[in-house]
């Protein structure tokens, strides 16, 4: 009897691995790539990233700020992708970028992409660049 209840017990605490995981910006998927997150670490993403909005598709973030700081700005972003091996996508606007950052193998926004927007809110804080909000 007690070897059964053994085994009973060994066969519990397993079952949680023939069960399939759930989504979020931490798990590796099928090909490699990070898991888009879920809407619940969205949220919690962008209440830590003011500046920024967004949605499963991308986050954002508007830049308004004078011509010689706008390519201060952008020389930053390039030495990003050199140094971090990303950058966000920037889009002009009349009065300066809107930038948008989203894992494109994936289509969505990981945990990778909130990394990379918290880089980028510390490069334009230390170039001192005038903000604006999306």
């Amino acid at each position: 009897m007690g070897e059964h209840r053994g085994l009973l017990h060994a066969i519990g605490r397993m079952t949680g691995l023939f069960e399939r995981p759930g989504g979020g910006g931490g798990v590796t998927g099928p090909k490699r790539h990070s898991t888009p997150l879920t809407d619940a670490e969205l949220a919690a993403a962008l209440r830590t990233l003011p500046r920024w909005s967004g949605d499963r598709s991308g986050l954002r973030r508007a830049v308004s700020l004078p011509r010689e700081n706008l390519h201060a700005v952008r020389g930053a972003l390039d030495r990003l992708k050199i140094t971090y091996g990303r950058q966000p996508q920037l889009h002009d606007r009349p009065d300066g970028l809107v930038l948008l950052v989203r894992t494109v193998s994936v289509g969505a926004v990981t945990s990778l992409d909130v990394e990379l927007a918290r880089r980028v809110d510390e490069l334009i804080e230390e170039i001192g660049a005038g903000l604006g909000h999306p």
